[in-house]
């Protein structure tokens, strides 16, 4: 490190004309960036069963749908019916909107002598009276909770968007914005009237959080970093210094970004903020070295090599154990994650870089600083001074019930990660303010959920689909699925079938033969009767039964897809092949290959970190036991959710991958410069103190940026990016307080030692920093 410091020093002007060329590319490669990504692409990538999906939705129906309810006082009114079909006409014209379903579409049955006459409620509306209507249409499962309140006083539209694998996620936000706009010119509700949900606007929410990221929590991040830096140092050198730096490395990392995919998805969006912490926490570590050097070497240039030797190694080794732990994201099998763990990688490593180049060249021009105590800064490190030697005091004195008391918090996190319950449902994912989840909540009150769930089921014959067994084992299979809590409704053509079969007389509540069936469903067509294709496929071989959910989680949606499955095996004759799908069901199947991914990554990411702790301590016993301080954040993350969340979504890994990456960075400061002054003294008390003196210090400023820095991700509305800003803070603490507390207790009772020189048992205290 040393030798690169030198080489850098020698060779200033053509290094710095070499990172202002690659910076200039990398602004170009990212002035490239869209903010969108396509919906399967986000989230499932090249999934067969996603694509399988898809091919359902040319066939049939997809579930990618936008449902908006609102209050109706004037339901069923000529005036009202006029103005929601006019709505109803002007969203049919977007070319991405299959379908636009309104209460005015809900068919009616009626018998005229022995044919079935089908009209819809606009038709009849006028003849029948709204209060009859309304009375009918309460009795009707297939409107009441879909398209009518239970009480009958508030309506919904549903409008399906064509299944399109390929659609970018930013048409979302401008399809919805067009539908509510045509609601609201039609005079049906003001913007706050229209409540939205449903997959499209849930895509929808989600681009608009990224947005958010981008303008609001990535200058945030900067203004507080740059503010806390000036704090510590009381000069403002340090703190632009540090600005400087991350500014370049967010720029390259966003510039590799967009030469691998030019789609800034939500969580990319996150990844600017935190190459600046990381940035800030390089440059941080370097400033403090390179001031307390030069307390102890009267050359500047002799104290930036020095400050190289002693703390550029242990940088090296910090980022590369975050380098790790980020790029260990990228084991979680979903594309989002695969590509923000390699992106955070590459923007580690482009952190320490520039930090450990740009940082003595400028070191090197600066005039000499006064000394780090001094001036206004004096009462900064003075109390740090004071904190650190009663640490040290502590953990020197008292190493035992140190130990204990860790081991103790170790247990307790221990039995709270037992009780972790994993759930996972997308409208939980933002805040409680947030619009999208206050829609959700109106829509579940007043309707059947807005969740839904497919069941395919393929006959072996053409027609099987109108046998008279099979109509009545789908119609059981929709009887048993309802008594689920979690369904709110079940519907497919055995539906269809009973109403026809009821309206036109007919005994027992189905009909009777396979000809019976086929006569229904012409009399049906004939009739003026619509959207059969969307129950039925033309060669009366599939059946789809569409189910409401009232329950949007991925855990929940698959096992009922998986009972449903089982119940329709165990009831169709031999042949049949039954498949459930949709989004959240398709979600839920991978929430396993995802939680296996994420302790994969973890399990990987720890296994590397550990041997590269056997390499910078060349000690593999000292290495394996330094992963005890850092297997703490996790534990923490793990205790603290288990104890007080009731479920835990499955994202909460993602965190704990960062912190070992990040946490460990703390343990390699001090090991690293605790074998060093292992080497220079017997005395182990001596060896601490010139510890906590050289990285005691350093390693809180830079916890207390790192903390400072992820906090503005907690201001987040999305989930997974507020616990960045709050769970990663959490494990850094307590990363900080085991680095300084029981690794030296460790020490003290000779469980962690270099070399034969170093005496555990000195009776020296320390001294302090």
């Amino acid at each position: 490190m040393r030798r690169y410091f030198e080489f850098v020093l020698s060779h200033r002007l053509a290094v710095l004309a070499l990172v202002a060329a690659l910076t200039v590319l990398a602004l170009l490669s990212a002035s490239r960036a869209i903010v969108a990504t396509s919906i399967g692409g986000l989230f499932l990538g090249e999934s067969p069963a996603y694509l399988a999906w898809l091919e359902r939705g040319d066939e049939f129906a997809g579930d990618e749908l936008l449902i908006v309810g609102f209050d109706a006082p004037e339901l069923l009114e000529p005036g009202w019916r006029e103005r929601l079909k006019a709505a109803a006409d002007a969203i049919l014209e977007d070319p991405n909107v299959d379908s636009v379903t309104t209460l005015l579409d809900a068919p009616l049955l009626d018998r005229e002598g022995v044919d079935l006459h089908v009209s819809t409620v606009g038709e009849r509306a006028d003849v029948l009276g709204t209060d009859a209507l309304l009375a009918r249409l309460r009795e009707d499962p297939t409107v009441s909770g879909l398209l009518l309140s239970d009480e009958g006083s508030r309506c919904a539209l549903v409008v399906t968007l064509t299944s399109d694998g390929e659609r970018h996620a930013e048409e979302g936000p401008r399809i919805a914005a067009e539908i509510l706009t045509r609601l609201e010119a039609a005079e049906l509700a003001g913007p706050e009237g229209l409540h939205a949900g449903g997959w499209v606007a849930v895509v929808t929410e989600l681009l608009v959080q990224t947005r958010v990221n981008i303008r609001r929590i990535f200058p945030f991040t900067a203004v507080l970093l740059l503010l806390t830096v000036w704090l510590m140092f009381r000069r403002t050198w340090p703190a632009f210094a540090a600005l400087g730096v991350s500014l370049i490395a967010v720029a390259w990392t966003m510039g590799f970004a967009i030469v691998v995919d030019r789609h800034v998805n939500l969580l990319m969006a996150t990844v600017p903020a935190l190459v600046l912490v990381v940035g800030f926490s390089d440059v941080v570590h370097l400033c403090s070295a390179w001031l307390l050097e030069l307390e102890d070497h009267e050359d500047p240039r002799e104290a930036i090599l020095a400050a190289a030797e002693d703390v550029g190694r242990a940088c090296l080794y910090t980022s590369l154990t975050t380098f790790t732990g980020f790029v260990c994201i990228a084991l979680v099998p979903i594309p989002l994650f695969r590509l923000l763990g390699l992106v955070l990688g590459f923007g580690v490593g482009a952190a320490l870089l520039l930090a450990m180049t740009l940082c003595p060249i400028l070191f090197s021009v600066l005039p000499r600083p006064r000394p780090l105590r001094s001036g206004a800064t004096s009462v900064v490190h003075r109390g740090l001074d004071r904190v650190l030697r009663g640490m040290a005091r502590l953990a020197s004195e008292r190493p035992w019930p140190v130990i204990a008391a860790f081991a103790l918090f170790a247990g307790v996190c221990v039995a709270g990660a037992a009780q972790i319950v994993v759930e996972v449902e997308m409208v939980d994912r933002f805040d409680e303010g947030n619009r999208l989840r206050r829609d959700n909540d109106w829509l579940n009150e007043h309707f059947s959920g807005t969740a839904t769930l497919d069941l395919f089921l393929e006959l072996p014959e053409m027609g099987g689909a109108l046998e008279p067994e099979v109509i009545a084992a789908v119609d059981g299979l929709e009887r048993e699925l309802e008594r689920d809590p979690r369904v709110d409704s079940a519907l497919s053509l055995a539906d269809l079938l009973a109403r026809v079969h009821r309206t036109l007389g007919g005994e027992g509540p189905l009909p009777p033969t396979r000809a019976a069936a086929a006569q229904y469903l012409l009399l049906f067509e004939m009739g003026g009767g619509e959207d059969l294709d969307r129950l039925v496929d033309f060669d009366q071989r599939v059946l789809r039964v569409v189910l409401r959910m009232n329950d949007a989680g991925y855990a929940a949606a698959r096992e009922v897809g998986l009972h449903a499955a089982e119940l329709a095996e165990a009831s169709l004759p031999e042949g049949a092949v039954v498949e459930p799908t949709g989004m959240n069901y398709l979600l839920g199947d991978w929430l396993d290959d995802v939680i296996r991914g994420q302790r994969n990554g973890l399990l990987v990411s720890m296994t590397v970190i550990a041997l590269m702790m056997i390499v910078a301590l060349r000690s593999p016993r000292v290495g394996l036991l330094s992963m005890i301080p850092n297997t703490l954040p996790i534990l923490a993350i793990g205790g603290w959710v288990g104890w007080t969340w009731d479920t835990v979504d499955s994202d909460t890994l993602i965190p704990a991958i960062l912190a070992i990456g990040i946490g460990v960075d703390d343990t390699i400061h001090f090991l690293v410069r605790y074998r060093v002054e292992a080497s220079r003294s017997e005395d182990v008390a001596a060896a601490l103190d010139r510890t906590f003196r050289f990285a005691g210090r350093a390693i809180v400023m830079t916890t207390v940026i790192l903390v400072i820095g992820f906090g503005p991700f907690a201001i987040s509305d999305y989930f997974t990016t507020r616990l960045f800003g709050t769970l990663v803070p959490l494990s850094l603490v307590v990363a900080l307080l085991a680095d300084l507390l029981l690794v030296p207790a460790l020490v003290r009772v000779g469980a962690m030692r270099f070399g034969p020189r170093v005496r555990t048992g000195a009776t020296a205290r320390p001294g302090g920093p």
